[in-house]
């Protein structure tokens, strides 16, 4: 494959590929609409590009979207912060142009569907491939005082114990969901301690995604895990969101089918290594 020559026009970036027809068109309010008609052909797998699609769309600086189009769109990548990812319901990626999209906008993680993603295979990243589950009723409610729905003015101080079981979240991404109300997290107590949580992140609608579900090292094995991310579910649902989450270990696997999750596809998740 040739590599990619820039062409600017007046609403368009385009990267136009000399050997072909076809371009990658960096995206605008204009593309909103075939953008989210291609995505919601499959929203489950589609969901961190749907939600942040809808929450943040296209004029910021943490945000870039490009398509891949010919006659429709072939494949869509989302830049999110130091995040990509990438859609193709023709399994069909771009190596040369995900590839300048990592060096540029210094990528850390790279994700979507494993089908898509067994294409992309670049050096100093190491794929997890996951299953996708879903949740549309909850096995069993629960009702516990020691689980506790994060609010903005504590979460200086909670972040601290988040810290000990994932090292790399960033407390602005955080309070950035708190603050536009795109996720939300919940804290479950032992003795006035924080031992384990849980979070939703990209919520839209009708949907929203688990992620950072954790659980002090020395509390595990009590259930926390299963009560507080059941407490989150809970509430999402209640708001007619249908829960979605990843997860690659078996043992999550049985704790979230044992809350009622479903599974429904796979996916990959490339971290970069960074040591």
């Amino acid at each position: 494959m040739m590599w990619f020559h820039c062409t600017y026009c007046i609403n368009d970036y385009k990267m136009i590929n000399k050997g072909s027809e076809y371009m990658i068109i960096r995206c605008s309010e204009k593309h909103r609409e075939m953008l989210m008609e291609y995505l919601y052909q499959d929203k489950i797998t589609n969901l961190f590009l749907i939600g942040d699609i809808i929450n943040f769309g296209f004029n910021n600086d943490f945000q870039t979207v490009f398509m891949d189009f010919e006659t429709e769109i072939k494949t869509i990548y989302l830049i999110y912060r130091s995040n990509l990812v990438i859609s193709s319901k023709v399994n069909k990626v771009d190596v040369n142009f995900i590839e300048k999209i990592v060096d540029e906008y210094q990528i850390m993680v790279i994700n979507g569907a494993k089908v898509v993603m067994d294409q992309v295979k670049l050096p100093k990243f190491k794929p997890e491939n996951c299953t996708i589950a879903k949740l549309d009723c909850l096995s069993n409610y629960v009702n516990d005082r020691q689980i506790e729905r994060l609010t903005i003015d504590r979460l200086q101080e909670v972040f601290q114990q988040i810290l000990k079981v994932f090292p790399l979240t960033q407390i602005d991404s955080l309070s950035h969901q708190l603050k536009t109300n795109t996720g939300r997290t919940f804290l479950y107590y032992v003795e006035n301690e924080i031992v384990s949580f849980a979070s939703s992140t990209a919520e839209c609608d009708d949907l929203a995604m688990i992620v950072m579900v954790g659980t002090l090292k020395e509390h595990r094995g009590f259930g926390y895990a299963t009560k507080v991310v059941s407490a989150l579910v809970q509430s999402l649902l209640s708001e007619g969101k249908t829960p979605v989450l990843f997860f690659s270990d078996s043992l999550a696997g049985k704790i979230y089918h044992k809350i009622g999750f479903k599974d429904v596809g796979k996916y990959t998740i490339q971290r970069k290594d960074v040591v």
